[in-house]
C-alpha cells in the first residue's frame, strides 16, 4: 500500500472509493495513508449524519398513530376489518409490528435481525393458515392491513437496522477523525450507542459539540 503512495492522486482515487466502515482500518495502515483518508472521511461524515437524521426522523413518524403504519396496525380496524374478511382471526403480525415500531425498542443490528426473523415466521405461519382451503372466506384485496403487512412489515425491520448501522458508522468516524475530542465526550459516546430513536439526534448533537468550532457549526443546526 505504501508503494501506492507515490502515485499521484492515487491515494485521494482509492480513498473516496472505500466504503466507510474501512475508512478508519486504511488511515490507520500507515502514516501515508492518514491524510488521504481522512480528508475522504470527513465529507462522508458529514453526509451520512444528514442521511441520519432524516432516517431518524422518518422511523419517528412510523409510530404515528395516524400515519400510514399507524393506520395499518389499528387493532380496532383490524378487528373490523379481519372480521368482514375471515373468522378466526389468529394474526399477530400486526401486534409484533406496532410493538417494534411504537416502544422505540433499544439494541443493536443483532437484535434487530432476529427480531426481523421472529416477524418473518410468524408472516409464514399465517399465510399458510390463508391459503387452507379448509377456511371459508373472501379473497383478501391487496390493500387490506394483513396484507400489506405481509407484505412490506420486513422492511421496517431493514431500516431500523440501516439506522444501527449508520450509527455505528459515524461513531467510526468521528473516533478516526477526532480521537481526542471523542476520548473527552466520554460517557457521551456509549450514551449515543445505546440510545433509542427518540433521542438519537439529540445525543449525537451532544457529541458533535466536542468538535472543532467550525466543524462542529457544520454538523448541526444553528438553532440547537
Amino acid at each position: 500500500m505504501d508503494a501506492l503512495s507515490n502515485v499521484t492522486g492515487l491515494q485521494d482515487l482509492i480513498a473516496s472509493h472505500v466504503p466507510i466502515s474501512k475508512l478508519p482500518d486504511l488511515g490507520k495502515a500507515s502514516l501515508q495513508w492518514e491524510a488521504p483518508a481522512k480528508d475522504a472521511a470527513l465529507p462522508k461524515l458529514t453526509s451520512k449524519i444528514l442521511a441520519f437524521q432524516e432516517c431518524v426522523s422518518a422511523w419517528i413518524s412510523f409510530a404515528d398513530p395516524d400515519g400510514f403504519w399507524g393506520r395499518m396496525c389499528n387493532p380496532v380496524r383490524l378487528r373490523e376489518e379481519w372480521g368482514r374478511l375471515v373468522r378466526g382471526g389468529g394474526h399477530k403480525t400486526p401486534g409484533l409490528l406496532a410493538d417494534f415500531i411504537k416502544k422505540n425498542k433499544l439494541g443493536g443490528v443483532k437484535k434487530f435481525k432476529e427480531l426481523k426473523k421472529q416477524f418473518l415466521e410468524q408472516v409464514e405461519l399465517e399465510e399458510w393458515k390463508l391459503a387452507d382451503p379448509r377456511r371459508k372466506h373472501h379473497k383478501i384485496p391487496e390493500h387490506h392491513p394483513i396484507v400489506v403487512i405481509h407484505k412490506q412489515g420486513a422492511q421496517l425491520f431493514d431500516f431500523r437496522i440501516k439506522i444501527e448501522d449508520a450509527k455505528q458508522d459515524i461513531l467510526s468516524l468521528l473516533q478516526f477523525l477526532y480521537p481526542e475530542e471523542m476520548e473527552n465526550a466520554g460517557k457521551k459516546l456509549p450514551d449515543f450507542t445505546y440510545s433509542n430513536p427518540k433521542t438519537m439526534i439529540t445525543r449525537l448533537y451532544r457529541i458533535i459539540r466536542y468538535l472543532p468550532h467550525e466543524v462542529a457549526c457544520d454538523l448541526m443546526p444553528q438553532y440547537f
